[in-house]
């Protein structure tokens, strides 16, 4: 936790750019000390959104096996894509990240975590949407979407003759029944070392 929370804050610490006028951190945060940080950003100010992709067990069950699939036809098939690495990542997730996006949501003002459940491209525009970008570099950034839409890029074609295998009960049985964990923080933030 400490190194990832140090690396975001010299990250979010460097000054804007005209370029790179504001700050997107993709995978942050994932456990409720680096939700915290997050709090103490925005108490001073410094936090626009908290963009969350809600993806479902289905969707992303469907979206490993179908990435599996592809690299093993392209013989590139990584020795930790397995079905157990999947299960085990889904339940950190749950255990560990979702408790950050509760304390999140818990903590912080009515608006500042937007949830997005949507397909690939769906989700990009949604995100784009949320951004505090000047008029012309939300046309410029809508435009090079259409584009990428446009092209017929077979990384991202779906297989036509492709179909997951059925999720595991015990998988299954955890989503439905959800992790035992905390209720979402109620913690006063505290200033940024």
């Amino acid at each position: 936790d400490i190194l990832v929370i140090q690396a975001v804050m010299q990250a979010l610490s460097s000054p804007p750019t005209r370029f790179y006028p504001t700050s997107l951190v993709d995978g942050f945060p994932r456990t409720v000390s680096q939700a915290e940080v997050l709090m103490n950003i925005h108490a001073q100010g410094k936090l626009g959104k908290v963009i969350y992709l809600d993806k479902n067990l289905v969707d992303c069950w469907w979206n490993f096996h179908h990435r599996i699939e592809k690299m093993t036809r392209a013989g590139t098939l990584r020795e930790d894509n397995t079905p157990g690495v999947f299960q085990k990542r889904w339940s950190d997730f749950k255990k560990i990240t979702v408790p950050a996006i509760e304390c999140l949501e818990a903590c912080l003002p009515k608006g500042t975590v937007v949830r997005i459940r949507s397909s690939r491209f769906e989700m990009v525009e949604e995100v784009l949407d949320t951004l505090p970008l000047e008029e012309f570099d939300l046309r410029m950034a809508k435009q090079d979407l259409a584009d990428l839409k446009a092209v017929r890029n077979p990384a991202v074609e779906p297989l036509a003759d492709f179909e997951a295998p059925p999720i595991p009960q015990e998988l299954l049985e955890h989503e439905l029944v959800g992790f035992e964990r905390p209720m979402p923080c109620q913690l006063e933030p505290q200033p940024v070392a």
